[in-house]
């Protein structure tokens, strides 16, 4: 089985661009273990070293799936980190990067997931995805209801109605719940009134919601077409209902009750169609006469409320000499109206009704309607002047009928009140610290530096997260960064010397990368005096235009030492003087001072006392030893010294003597 240090053997093959070396570790690993998951971590590293992304993609995601089924979420996040910094487009990755962060414990980072791909999303205009997140994290605080207000604000800014008005009904029964009051009053204040719709017919319904649909407002733009199918459905009008849910597929291609209700509308369609042929069959056909055709025409007393509009009748009397069959000889009697007195029928049909455009026996259109006094020919108001009108006519109705619109806001704006309402958590330090270690070997020198913003002011951590924290700023070449974040961390008590030489190395390197080679060098020498042999600091140094390294402050350590040593070697105390001093007289081999040497021993004996002093007549202790006979040490300490001058210059020593 491949160890863990064998394949980070391999990791260090890819970072120094050995690719063949590397993969034949990976490949020994899977071929023992098929599922070793760092083994195929380090597979898409080598993937996107070599350029194939989409093999890199599928490789971080498959390791990841089982660092998280295996519980090491650590290293799982690190993958999905990876394939976040290849496709920053792919929303997946930061759900499940957020349910991650999550699992591990640290709940601020999987907020902040969300939000940097709430802002891609908004950036992009992807309100979809922009919703969703937010709403994510509104699940994750359920009694933050001043968050859920925020994000209504947010909704109603997106022009996303029907879900804003949905979240208030929800935010007023958690606030009645909660007895928040200040809470009740802003649901007040954006629950929408009655807006009095129904009193609209379908054809302005159908106006209103193009209105809307061009303005930007999508959503009550669908709503409006909605209400006019329901309405449309009630009068039988299945033929207009379908091409009014065709809009909205237009609209909303991915709308599928639209494409189901079109289906049942022209199964509809077709019975209907279906009767009405079977009763033409069964019934003989009439001609039409202005009685019928006034009885097929709507009233004002309809549920409607309203005459249709004058396109409508005009299309409706079209249609009905269309339909008409050619005339064919028939009895008197059952023939109601000629062909001219029809055509003179709906020229004075046409005169009381404005705009009415009568066809002429030929087939030819008039200008406009005939003035039975003048004989003159007025022209037709132009299709601006008639679009106007309706737009008018509506915004009319909006006035008397609507409630006052919610209020707008901007989504950028709304979007930042929301952020200053999520209730944020103390996140474990340490986590995240060994968070920011892994993304740093791992190079994703941005996420690293995610990961310490917030806890590199915190002692605990020191000075490993400020190193990162350097160390990333200056592998993204964010020197002056760098150098005015690790220069004043070199002044903290509280972290010794030695444990400031990564820090030392790192303010180096900002120096160099902005040109300062005279601050540097200064910097690298520090480093060379506390300890020669770290990193790379020696090659620094010279190709920094350092002189060559002085050898007598590298070798004190060495040398220190070595005094000691002489210090710790003690030697046995000499003997006393009087033990001392007769060996060398006895012991003496050399003839030529023999004699000198023996002249001090014998000359006390006639030294004795003269005069009425008598010798003792008792043997004394003196007389019985043999070095008693030797004189007083003190009184010959310097007789001695003289001897040994004597032992090294015996021509002096005659002389002397």
């Amino acid at each position: 089985m491949i160890e863990e240090d064998y394949l980070g053997k391999s990791r260090q093959y890819i970072q120094e661009n050995k690719f063949e070396k590397a993969q034949i570790i990976l490949r020994r690993a899977l071929s023992e273990d098929p599922k070793n998951a760092m083994a195929i971590d380090l597979l898409g590293d080598l993937a996107g070293k070599l350029g194939r992304t989409k093999e890199a993609i599928q490789r971080f995601e498959q390791a990841s799936n089982t660092f998280t089924e295996k519980n090491q979420f650590i290293e799982a996040a690190m993958c999905l980190e990876k394939i976040r910094m290849i496709d920053q487009t792919n929303e997946e990755i930061f759900w499940r990067l957020a349910d991650v962060y999550r699992f591990y414990g640290l709940p601020n980072r999987a907020i902040m997931t969300i939000l940097d791909l709430c802002s891609w999303a908004l950036n992009n205009k992807q309100e979809g995805i922009f919703a969703v997140g937010l709403r994510k994290i509104v699940e994750s605080q359920p009694k933050n209801l001043g968050l859920r207000l925020a994000f209504i604000k947010v909704l109603y800014s997106l022009v996303r109605t029907q879900e804003a008005n949905d979240e208030l009904k929800r935010l007023r029964t958690l606030a009645e719940e909660a007895h928040d009051q200040k809470i009740l009053d802003e649901v007040d204040k954006l629950t929408p009134q009655a807006d009095g719709g129904e009193e609209l017919d379908p054809k302005s319904r159908i106006e209103l919601g193009n209105l809307l649909y061009e303005i930007g407002s999508k959503d009550e733009a669908i709503v409006e077409f909605q209400k006019a199918v329901s309405d449309l459905r009630a009068q039988g009008d299945f033929n207009e209902a379908i091409n009014v849910l065709n809009r909205i597929i237009e609209i909303e291609p991915e709308n599928a009750d639209a494409r189901t209700m079109i289906e049942e509308l022209e199964r509809r369609r077709e019975e209907v169609e279906a009767v009405e042929i079977a009763s033409v069959d069964e019934e003989p056909a009439v001609p039409a006469t202005e009685d019928s055709i006034l009885a097929e025409m709507p009233s004002e007393t309809e549920e409607t409320g309203e005459v249709e509009s004058l396109q409508e009748l005009s299309d409706l009397v079209e249609e009905v000499i269309e339909e008409e069959p050619e005339p064919t000889p028939a009895p008197a009697d059952t023939s109601g109206v000629q062909p001219e007195e029809a055509i003179k029928m709906f020229e004075d049909l046409g005169k009381e009704i404005e705009g009415f455009v009568a066809a002429s026996e030929n087939g030819s259109e008039d200008t406009g309607p005939v003035s039975e006094d003048e004989g003159t020919v007025t022209e037709a108001p132009s299709e601006v002047q008639g679009l106007e009108g309706q737009i008018a006519d509506i915004e009319f109705l909006l006035k008397e009928a609507e409630a006052p619109p919610v209020p707008s806001f901007e989504v950028a704006q709304e979007f930042d009140n929301f952020r200053k309402h999520i209730l944020w958590q103390d996140d474990d330090s340490a986590k995240q610290l060994r968070l920011a270690e892994m993304a740093y070997q791992a190079g994703l020198y941005e996420t690293a530096l995610s990961y310490v913003s917030d806890i590199r002011d915190q002692k605990n951590t020191w000075p490993r997260s400020l190193e990162i924290h350097g160390g990333s700023l200056v592998k993204l070449g964010r020197y002056s960064e760098a150098m005015k974040a690790i220069a004043p961390s070199l002044l903290l008590e509280e972290i010794g010397e030695q444990q400031k030489i990564e820090l030392r190395y790192i303010l180096a390197s900002a120096y160099e990368g902005l040109g300062d080679f005279h601050n540097a060098l200064r910097e690298t020498e520090r480093i060379l005096r506390m300890n020669p042999a770290y990193k790379d600091v020696k090659e620094m140094y010279v190709l920094m235009g350092g002189k060559e390294v002085v050898e007598e402050p590298v070798e004190q350590p060495v040398i220190k030492p070595v005094p000691e040593e002489q210090y710790t070697i003690e030697e046995p105390m000499p003997p006393p003087i009087e033990e001392r001093i007769p060996e060398p007289i006895a012991e003496s081999p050399r003839e030529d001072a023999a004699e000198p040497l023996q002249v001090p021993v014998e000359e006390p004996i006639p030294l004795a006392p003269e005069g009425d002093i008598e010798p003792p007549l008792y043997p004394t202790i003196v007389e019985e030893t043999p070095s008693s006979k030797m004189p007083v040490p003190d009184k010959q300490a310097k007789p001695v010294e003289k001897i040994a001058d004597i032992d090294e210059q015996p021509g002096e020593n005659i002389t002397f003597l």
